[in-house]
């Protein structure tokens, strides 16, 4: 019985330290940035990829107007792989096709003032990574598919993150503004009062007559 349970007991530390062996090697090459695109410019952005690929591309617009902005992923041929118009956010996965830099591109023409900021992420994952040679096993399959909810929730965390830095930055510029505002307002108060003060008892002041 006790030889049972330490060989129980093996093959589930044997296993569990597979399945985080497996975790580690899924780590594929991630880039992360949140840049600003002024008003009638364009940024682009560029990622090597190995031809046979996974290219991973989600993007979230978090600040400007009407949250949009175009959206287009070229190859290192110039191809067009991706295009997208006035769009707030988005997921595109593709293979790549060739060997190269591909092009990751935001297009803020359609604003005449507004800038707009963007947090995008690039992931690639390589075509020899044993993500992808071993898909067929069930177990691996469903790690892949774990690796990647868990960058989906990587990604809206960092998204939320971003959004609760803007808003606290907007509440502390907005009760900066009300301070100096009620400051502003309590000097114009008492100068207002010393003046009707002095008005007043001016008004009623009796003047002699030499």
């Amino acid at each position: 019985m006790f030889m049972f349970m330490l060989d129980n007991l093996r093959w589930k530390l044997q296993a569990a330290l597979y399945i985080l062996s497996i975790l580690l090697l899924l780590v594929p090459a991630t880039s992360a940035w949140i840049v600003q695109v002024d008003s009638f410019t364009d940024e682009c952005f560029y990622e090597w990829a190995e031809q046979g690929s996974k290219v991973g591309f989600t993007f979230q617009v978090v600040e400007g107007g009407f949250l949009d902005i175009d959206v287009t992923v070229h190859g290192p041929d110039g191809r067009e792989v991706h295009g997208g118009s006035r769009e707030t956010n988005g997921k595109f996965t593709f293979t790549a096709y060739q060997e190269g830099k591909y092009k990751f591109c935001f297009s803020n023409q359609m604003s005449t003032v507004t800038p707009k900021r963007v947090m995008f992420n690039v992931m690639v994952r390589s075509p020899d990574d044993p993500a992808e040679v071993t898909k067929s096993n069930k177990l691996q399959g469903m790690i892949v598919a774990l690796d990647d909810a868990l960058r989906g929730v990587r990604n809206e965390q960092d998204y939320v993150l971003v959004r609760d830095n803007m808003h606290r930055n907007t509440n502390e510029h907005t009760n900066n503004v009300i301070v100096y505002w009620s400051t502003f307002e309590v000097f114009l108060i008492i100068a207002g009062t010393g003046y009707q003060v002095w008005y007043i008892k001016r008004f009623f002041e009796v003047r002699r007559i030499l």
